[in-house]
C-alpha cells in the first residue's frame, strides 16, 4: 500500500459520506485536498470540487485512482466496489496498437477480450458448500446455488 492509495481511499470515502468539500470527523483535510496532494506529487494542476470535465467529483476520484494505481491490481476490485462492473464500457479489455514511431496521436483501440460479468452474481463470491451446510440460516450468495 502506498501513501497515494491512502489519500485516494480517503478522498473516495469522504466524497461518498460528506461531499468533496467535507472532511471526516476530527480531520481537516477535504477530499479535494487529498486529491490535490496526489496530483501535486505528479506535477499536475490542482482541482476543485466543481470537477470540470467530469459528471461529478466521484468520477474525478475514480479517474485519479485509475491513473495513479494503474497496473497495481486495484481496478477489478474498484469497479466491483463502485457497482459499475456490469456496465458495457467496463467489460471490454482493450489493447492500444501504436504505429512504429509510437506517436501518441496515432493509435487504435483493439478489444482483445470481453469480461463476462453477470449482474449481480459476480459482485459476490461463492461460499464453499460445506460452509453453507453448517447452519440452516447460512445460505449461498445469490446466483451461486
Amino acid at each position: 500500500m502506498r501513501l497515494a492509495e491512502v489519500y485516494l481511499d480517503y478522498a473516495e470515502a469522504v466524497t461518498a459520506a460528506y461531499g468533496p468539500d467535507g472532511a471526516a470527523p476530527g480531520a481537516t483535510m477535504t477530499a479535494v485536498d487529498a486529491i490535490n496532494i496526489v496530483r501535486a506529487r505528479a506535477g499536475m494542476p490542482p482541482v476543485t470540487s466543481a470537477a470540470t470535465g467530469y459528471a461529478n467529483f466521484m468520477d474525478l476520484v475514480r479517474n485519479e485512482r485509475n491513473v495513479e494505481l494503474c497496473f497495481e491490481g486495484h481496478y477489478w476490485f474498484d469497479i466491483r466496489r463502485w457497482y459499475i462492473a456490469h456496465l458495457p464500457e467496463n467489460k471490454a479489455i482493450v489493447d492500444l496498437k501504436f504505429d512504429k514511431a509510437w506517436t501518441p496521436s496515432s493509435f487504435t483501440r483493439v478489444t482483445f477480450m470481453t469480461r463476462i460479468f453477470e449482474d449481480p452474481k459476480y459482485y459476490w463470491l461463492p461460499l464453499p458448500r460445506d460452509m453453507t451446510l453448517l447452519h440452516k440460516e447460512m445460505y449461498q450468495n445469490a446466483g451461486w446455488d
